[in-house]
């Protein structure tokens, strides 16, 4: 599945919720497999966010006051952000999710990997 990396990037902290719940044994191993698969590239995000934030900034942080530095990050950030990644991703089936609480921003960010069944009439 192609993903950009802000699609990665926004999903990690549901991800890790998601991880968290008391899921069935086959939805928690697809969530495991999940994570794994994009682990890697969270990573590389990450990193690469702390290398604009020191080139921007001063002591790991980017002065609010400068302009210029946080529009030059957002820029640059934005850009790596908008790259296409292909990552095996295991869809789960939303009725698997059913007694999971889980907000709506969360459910957004997780979309990519969550299904709907069609009901066939």
């Amino acid at each position: 599945m192609k993903l950009t990396n802000g699609t990665i990037f926004n999903a990690q902290i549901a991800l890790n919720k998601l991880s968290n719940a008391d899921l069935p044994i086959k939805t928690a191993y697809a969530v495991k497999k999940n994570v794994d698969a994009l682990k890697k590239q969270i990573a590389f995000i990450s990193e690469r966010r702390n290398e604009l934030i020191r080139k921007y900034g001063k002591e790991d942080m980017i002065d609010k006051e400068d302009k210029e530095a946080i529009e030059k990050f957002v820029n640059d950030f934005n850009e790596i952000l908008g790259i296409e990644e292909e990552i095996e991703i295991s869809t789960i089936d939303v009725e698997k999710l059913e007694d999971v609480k889980i907000s709506a921003s969360d459910l957004e960010a997780l979309s990519f990997m969550i299904a709907e069944k069609k009901n066939k009439q």
